[in-house]
């Protein structure tokens, strides 16, 4: 039985360009919070807010 291996060295350019959509990706799941303006994750309570509601339930 063969093990599958290239036959020849694959160059620089051509690995660069295969990883070349590899790359980190844009977040566009960030909002800004309607109350105080931070920037949180959609669907998620702001962490400032978060905190005085704590602050308030104590």
């Amino acid at each position: 039985f063969l093990n599958a291996v290239p036959k020849k060295k694959v160059s620089h350019s051509r690995k660069r360009m295969r990883a070349a959509n590899k790359g980190l990706k844009d977040r566009v799941d960030f909002v800004h919070c309607q109350a105080c303006g931070n920037p949180k994750l959609a669907h998620h309570i702001c962490a400032s807010c978060f905190g005085d509601i704590a602050r308030r339930q104590k």
